[in-house]
């Protein structure tokens, strides 16, 4: 079996550590006079032209802070940004209410119906929902409002008409928030083909496959012009198509829309 060591051989251990750990170390852990000296080499501080002064010699700044020439700068934007007050009032950039767009999905009649693929997000009755969210919206300080319409499948076509349908239902929405609410409301609309297209394209498609740009951009033309005659306050092309913007710039300014944003 296993034995305790008897106190006497405790006594003895102890003793034999304890005047071990009080030696002093050998001449040969000793280092020699060139190891001394290279060790003094390396840990030696650096020059003093590379090192600031102490901090209360620089106005508070951290000890081993460098010492340089300053530097010739045109402009030293920092200076408007030492304060809290001089960065609000010099900040380009602040976001509020005001400055966020409410998106609507409207559809052709009263009851709101869940969309699967945007949780959270309904399809609004025109003449009921999108009313309801729009003033719940008014009441947080978002003021702008963009709609997107569902436009039922018997009505979509290869060319899309239904677009610049002044009785269309993103014209009717649009009229309808404008008679309720006035200037109090800024309605944006979306400029694109693809809601109103059988093809479900952005613009119209050829037998070949191929979509039909300048074509599609003479109805992009003709769908701005009914949504700014529908109230609008700002059209918006989502469709991507070349040269549609200036286009669009130029119809609504021909038939008198020039207030009209894009």
């Amino acid at each position: 079996g296993f034995h305790f060591p008897s106190p006497s051989y405790s006594r003895i251990m102890m003793t034999t550590r304890m005047s071990a750990s009080s030696k002093k170390p050998s001449a040969r852990s000793k280092p020699s006079s060139s190891s001394a000296s290279r060790l003094r080499a390396t840990t030696s501080a650096p020059p003093a032209s590379s090192v600031a002064p102490p901090a209360s010699a620089r106005g508070g700044v951290p000890e081993g802070t460098p010492v340089v020439e300053p530097r010739d700068l045109p402009s030293r934007p920092r200076r408007n940004r030492k304060s809290r007050h001089l960065r609000r009032a010099f900040s380009e950039t602040t976001v509020r209410p005001e400055h966020f767009i409410l998106p609507v999905f409207v559809h052709d009649g009263e009851e709101d119906i869940p969309i699967n693929a945007m949780p959270g997000v309904s399809r609004l009755g025109w003449q009921t929902g999108l009313v309801r969210e729009v003033e719940a919206a008014m009441k947080e300080g978002v003021h702008q409002v963009v709609i997107f319409p569902k436009t039922p499948d018997e009505l979509k076509t290869s060319t899309a008409e239904e677009a610049f349908n002044p009785d269309g239902l993103a014209q009717r929405s649009i009229s309808l928030l404008k008679e309720k609410f006035g200037n109090d409301i800024v309605v944006y609309t979306d400029v694109a083909l693809d809601p109103y297209n059988s093809d479900g394209h952005d613009g119209i498609v050829s037998d070949a496959g191929v979509i039909l740009n300048d074509e599609t951009i003479h109805y992009l033309q003709k769908q701005a012009v009914s949504q700014a005659r529908a109230g609008a306050d700002c059209v918006s092309p989502s469709d991507m198509m070349d040269g549609r913007v200036a286009a669009i710039r130029e119809a609504l300014d021909a038939e008198g829309f020039t207030d009209v944003s894009i």
